[in-house]
């Protein structure tokens, strides 16, 4: 069985949807009492300080971790409670309940512009400068250490600006932009993107160990 978190997200539905197509068995997770009903929920709450429930990891073989704070304003502390935080607790716990496979959305956004090797350890490169980049950035190290000497394999994935039919975040806001006004692009320069059934096909392959990416190996996906 598959866990998977930040399944009502942008990224989630998708690997749901991925998933399910191919038979895996799933379960979810919920901050919402009201979902629990749902066979395949079960209650999570990344807030909250409280040990992880038994149930969150039985018969779970790989976890596809997507939930976390992504492109919204929010406090510094906001980004480091729940991508960093919250995210190595799970990653902790899950090993020591058996789970084998930890995959781990992260973001292009860590890599430097200017870096020539954009798969190397988060380790080798300075924070970044923006919230949402240093704790995906910070969480990786975090999730190596932690991970580190278990039984329970981590695969890193860092994704491109996200997109599909269905626009969000960053791409939403350009989209109502340029509805009112004329923007230019810039002379110079270039953003690395991926389609979302893509990342989610690649995500659900990892998961379940059909896609051969070496344990602990960062692993970027974009779209020609």
């Amino acid at each position: 069985m598959l866990l998977v978190t930040g399944a009502s997200g942008y990224i989630g539905r998708a690997v749901l949807r991925e998933l399910a197509q191919h038979g895996h068995a799933i379960r979810t997770t919920t901050r919402a009492v009201s979902a629990l009903p749902d066979e395949s929920a079960v209650f999570y709450d990344m807030n909250s300080e409280a040990p992880l429930s038994a149930a969150l990891f039985d018969g779970v073989s790989g976890i596809v971790h997507c939930a976390g704070v992504a492109h919204r304003r929010a406090a510094m502390q906001d980004y480091k409670q729940l991508n960093v935080t919250a995210t190595v607790r799970l990653a902790d716990a899950a090993a020591m309940a058996g789970v084998s496979q930890f995959v781990f959305v992260s973001s292009m956004n860590i890599v430097p512009a200017d870096s020539s090797a954009p798969d190397a350890e988060a380790a080798e490169w300075p924070e970044p400068g923006d919230p949402y980049s240093a704790s995906k950035w910070l969480a990786e190290q975090e999730l190596k250490r932690v991970l580190s000497g278990t039984a329970c394999d981590l695969t890193i994935v860092r994704p491109g600006l996200v997109y599909d039919q269905e626009l969000t975040a960053n791409l939403a806001l350009l989209e109502g932009l340029l509805s009112q006004y004329p923007v230019g692009l810039p002379a110079v320069g270039c953003r690395t993107m991926v389609g979302r059934p893509d990342l989610a096909r690649l995500l659900a392959l990892i998961a379940s160990g059909r896609c051969g990416a070496r344990a602990g190996q960062a692993v970027l996906i974009a779209s020609d």
